[in-house]
């Protein structure tokens, strides 16, 4: 077995390549690939996606995100464990562990990773090369309105009688809409942004002192210009998109994690006082098809509420059923002001980092919901 390893440079020439395109499982997507080679953390020798090979045929692979952390007060360059995929048919042959060995050495023990499946966090607790750097707690907050919808994608079995089900949950809904909370008071101004400017990145910026990743305008930008997941029907996988090519379906179908999606975007909102047009937030949403995720928020306290109104009836807008949210200021206005036409469940997201980094005892790291790549899908 052979672990091929990828720079941004070969990753480029790699996803160009017919034996790409003639790949029975595909490592990587291409709208994912140009992403990674647009990161702006990234240096040119970094690593970014590990092969298994033999014989000429991919037996699994492992990509990397790389990154910068400010922790111990210094930058610690690091690489996000972003995915693993082992074919089904090579499993028990230690295939993931070769590739996480490989790619641990190939970024000198510097790693972190999140979001991992129950499987892939028993592998790593049996490697021991982990140790636990911050959990971060947060909410799902489900629309009451759309309880037959969500019962249904949670309970696949009642399927059968979906027409009762959904018929019922018709009948409640103007109850609950009933209850639904007004619009945001409208001293404040909502404005859609398509870039981080000078003004918003400096406002950013005084916020984000003491956050563990600290993105600035480069960072914002780069993932809300290219993100990992692209609507169907706009699945542009070129920088020049006047002349990309799109994946088709069957292309798609290849690759074992998130490309397409039906409904997927990704939106910046800067606020502002009504008269005196001064800035008082900017957040960032993502929508995927039934969820609304937070992954940045940077907002004055005192407005939280109206802001928080406001990302409430932005979920309705989308016909979205889901907000999940990690940012401690929402968190609190939902689950103190619990409105009728919500329920709330908690929600844990783990952050591991390599035990190469040394974590300065009881110290404080804060995290942004969209930190890591977590902001991409």
């Amino acid at each position: 077995m052979h672990i091929k390893q990828l720079n941004a440079t070969q990753l480029r020439e790699f996803i160009a390549s017919q034996s790409f395109e003639n790949m029975p499982n595909l490592p990587i997507s291409r709208i994912r690939a140009i992403s990674h080679c647009q990161n702006p953390r990234a240096e040119s020798a970094d690593k970014l996606l590990f092969l298994a090979e033999e014989q000429g045929q991919m037996l699994g692979y492992f990509g990397m995100l790389p990154d910068v952390i400010y922790l111990n007060g210094k930058a610690e360059k690091v690489g996000w464990m972003s995915c693993l995929w082992i074919d089904p048919k090579t499993r028990g042959r230690g295939i993931a562990k070769t590739l996480i060995e490989t790619a641990l050495t190939a970024w000198e023990g510097r790693m972190m990773v999140t979001e991992f499946t129950a499987e892939a966090g028993k592998l790593y607790e049996k490697m021991g090369i982990f140790q636990d750097l911050a959990v971060s707690k947060g909410i799902r907050l489900y629309d009451l309105g759309k309880w037959g919808e969500i019962l249904l994608e949670k309970k696949p079995k009642l399927r059968p009688f979906s027409f009762f089900i959904k018929s019922f949950s018709a009948c409640t809904k103007p109850f609950f809409n009933v209850f639904r909370p007004k619009n945001a008071e409208n001293n404040l101004v909502f404005i859609p942004i398509k870039t981080i400017d000078a003004e918003t990145n400096a406002f950013i910026s005084s916020k984000n002192a003491d956050n563990l990743f600290r993105r600035t305008e480069k960072e914002l930008n780069w993932l809300t210009h290219f993100p990992w997941i692209a609507e169907k029907k706009a699945f542009v996988v070129s920088e020049d998109t006047d002349n990309g090519r799109q994946d088709d379906d069957e292309i798609a179908k290849r690759y074992h994690f998130s490309a397409q999606s039906p409904h997927f975007q990704q939106v910046w909102i800067q606020v502002r006082e009504r008269q005196t047009e001064k800035m008082i937030g900017c957040f960032m949403l993502s929508v995927r098809e039934n969820t609304v995720k937070t992954p940045y928020f940077f907002v004055e306290k005192e407005h939280i509420p109206s802001v928080a109104q406001w990302i409430l009836a932005y979920m309705y807008q989308q016909k979205a059923c889901i907000l999940l949210t990690f940012q401690p200021e929402l968190q609190a206005y939902f689950t103190q002001k619990h409105a009728l036409t919500y329920y709330i469940r908690p929600a844990t997201r783990h952050y591991w980092l390599s035990k190469k980094i040394e974590i300065a005892e009881n110290l404080p790291v804060y995290i942004q919901d969209g930190d890591g790549d977590c902001a991409f899908t």
